[in-house]
């Protein structure tokens, strides 16, 4: 009836005429006058049970990695001395902070601002301080006097 070579030819003529009428919409290719078929576009909820869970539990890992491996941070709030006319007094100006009081060791540094690259400077020839740093480092004697002070107020 077909030839070997024609038979695939056909087949494949076949199936994109199928494959075509697959995507058309049904109201095209239906024969029967009397069906009465309407297109309906499936949808799927956008908070279903599945997401829901999945999102508490990822949200809860996340507040639980918090929690646990956050440190405590503890704010002091000083009290500013008022006399009794309201007025804030001034701290006098050789008070300040104690040296156990300025930093504790375990705080944390906050950056206020990007940091930004200063300019070099650069000592001049004249300098005063470039001199002297000149005439230590040719002299041996000086150096080991200096580092023998140093060792020795660090005992």
């Amino acid at each position: 009836m077909y030839r070997l070579q024609r038979a695939p030819r056909l087949q494949s003529i076949l199936c994109a005429q199928i494959s075509r009428q697959a995507f058309r919409p049904i109201s095209r290719w239906s024969k029967a006058a009397d069906e009465n078929v309407r297109q309906v576009r499936l949808v799927s909820p956008v908070f279903n049970t599945r997401r829901l869970a999945t999102f508490a539990l990822y949200t809860g890992c996340l507040g639980s990695y918090v929690y646990w491996l956050s440190p405590e941070v503890e704010f002091e709030v000083e009290e500013v001395p008022v006399d009794e006319q309201g007025k804030v007094i001034k701290p006098s100006e050789g008070a300040g902070p104690d040296e156990d009081e300025f930093a504790d060791s375990d705080s944390w540094f906050i950056p206020m601002t990007w940091a930004t690259k200063l300019p070099r400077t650069f000592y001049k020839g004249s300098d005063a301080e470039w001199q002297e740093f000149r005439k230590m480092a040719t002299d041996n004697t000086r150096q080991k006097r200096i580092y023998g002070r140093y060792n020795s107020s660090l005992s």
